[in-house]
């Protein structure tokens, strides 16, 4: 940021000189050789010059994008003459003119290293992840500072979101639905907000059908698309009627500091085609998926377990019976499930003659 003030303050003081000049060339005849003063040194053969531009030659390689170095090595040279600036300054002049050019290089510190999240996985200060979400309602900024504020939401549920003007991103509209990378979680009073950074890459998503909580209840079948990190082995707060899952395995939210004891569940996303919906399978169901006992679960490392779970679930086809018993309405807990259920010969018999009347209609 130091860097790009600098580059403009200079830029700045060479349009005053520059109006100056003119003035004074307009009542003195000598002005034209006094400028020559001013002429920048030769820069075909800088070591500076050479040096930034191998540097772009290697970062923009390894962002995969074609490099043309004589046009880079002008466009610094056309910068640092013009503007009368350092090599330095120069370079990163042309290098965020060559990104505001080209909508579809990402910077290489605004690619995202996080990974998606659902908002609700945004539950405490300095989350970060990647969303993708409907803006479901936009509010009247209290700041002049403020570009948008409102409502996002997912198949999780909803939650506040603010886009400063010092970000420097386009203004989001309602009702759109978006990919947004490098998000993070910041408090707003008792909970937690989301803010869209510097370094957010804002991609709207025309063809998106709107996301939004899909409460089931029933019956319920689909793939299974997503299983969340906070699946595999948990520990939950011991006091009585709580059980809340502990935060790092020893604080609860209401109660602090306890022992809490360990149980296991799975978390996963189900999509039918047409809507998605977010499910927990209990200790049991979880005993069952996976093989393993609650103390095998709670001794094998995270990961691992998280890649059984995910070998186990990931691309199948699930049948559920759904209730929801839990005013959260955030999950849908799974009362029974099948997976890959047997094929139902009386449907596929149905569908071919359907078809078939179809075929016939056509020909008619």
């Amino acid at each position: 940021m130091k860097i790009i003030q600098s580059i403009f303050t200079k830029i700045t003081e060479f349009m005053r000189q520059f109006q100056s000049s003119n003035t004074i060339e307009g009542n003195n005849p000598s002005a034209e050789s006094d400028s020559t003063e001013f002429s920048p040194p030769d820069t075909d053969h800088d070591p500076k010059l050479e040096q930034k531009v191998n540097a772009l030659e290697n970062k923009w390689e390894a962002m995969g994008v074609d490099v043309d170095t004589d046009k880079a090595r002008q466009g610094i040279r056309e910068s640092k003459e013009h503007f009368r600036l350092s090599i330095e300054e120069a370079s990163k002049l042309y290098e965020a003119q060559v990104y505001e050019r080209n909508d579809d290089i990402t910077p290489i510190e605004q690619r995202s290293k996080y990974g998606d999240r659902l908002i609700t996985e945004f539950n405490s200060p300095e989350v970060w992840g990647d969303i993708t979400v409907t803006v479901s309602s936009l509010w009247e900024a209290y700041s002049d500072d403020i570009q948008d504020i409102g409502l996002v939401q997912d198949i999780s549920g909803s939650k506040k979101f603010t886009l400063w003007k010092q970000a420097g991103k386009q203004s989001l509209e309602e009702g759109k639905t978006y990919h947004i990378t490098n998000v993070v979680g910041k408090p707003y009073n008792d909970n937690v907000e989301i803010k869209i950074t510097k370094n957010s890459v804002i991609k709207e998503l025309p063809d998106a059908r709107p996301i939004n909580r899909h409460n089931v209840s029933g019956e319920f079948g689909g793939r299974v698309v997503r299983v969340l990190q906070s699946s595999g082995a948990i520990t939950r707060c011991d006091h009585t009627e709580c059980s809340r899952v502990l935060k790092n395995g020893k604080t609860c939210p209401e109660h602090g500091e306890t022992s809490g004891y360990t149980d296991a569940r799975i978390i996963a996303v189900i999509d039918d085609g047409n809507t998605t919906c977010r499910v927990v399978f209990d200790a049991e169901d979880t005993k069952e998926i996976t093989g393993k006992t609650i103390a095998a679960m709670d001794r094998e490392d995270e990961n691992s377990l998280q890649e059984l779970i995910e070998n186990k679930l990931l691309g199948e086809y699930v049948n559920l019976t759904l209730s929801q018993i839990s005013t959260d309405t955030t999950y849908q807990y799974v009362r029974s499930y099948q997976l890959n259920p047997p094929v139902d010969k009386g449907k596929i018999d149905q569908m071919l003659i359907t078809s078939r009347d179809i075929m016939f209609s056509l020909e008619e």
